[in-house]
């Protein structure tokens, strides 16, 4: 009996803790740059869309989602977080010697605000921004 109950246990305990090696984030809002230098609101772009869902891994700042993916991409933790620091992630792709793309992602611990982070991201010539748990 003793066996079971402790395999039991193991599998809790490391499913209840899997949630802190990820960011769960959802986009709140959208901008681009527009001709004049100035960002502006935007409901369909190329780097995201409001409610769009993604997961950061932060161990190794894989990006995780449907639209917002770092697939076939370089990832780079340039900072882990912590101390009063943000978690930062670059992961870059080289299309060609020509074309390269990045995704940046900061999150932010905004535990003074009903939800734990907020993030800010990079992608192309605009910036989304959100929520993330």
């Amino acid at each position: 009996m003793r066996l079971p109950l402790s395999i039991l246990f193991l599998l809790f305990s490391s499913s209840l803790f899997a949630g802190q090696d990820t960011y769960s984030c959802v986009v709140k809002d959208v901008r681009v740059i527009s001709d004049n230098g100035l960002f502006e609101k935007t409901k369909s772009f190329i780097p995201a869309q409001v409610g769009w869902n993604f997961i950061i891994k932060k161990r190794t700042g894989e990006v995780v989602g449907e639209q917002i993916t770092s697939e076939r991409m370089i990832p780079d933790v340039l900072d882990k977080g912590g101390s009063g620091n943000n978690f930062k992630v670059l992961n870059r792709k080289e299309w060609d010697p020509t074309f390269r793309e990045i995704l940046y992602i900061e999150v932010m611990d905004s535990s003074f605000h009903s939800y734990p982070y907020s993030f800010l991201g990079l992608r192309f010539n605009g910036t989304f921004s959100g929520i993330c748990k």
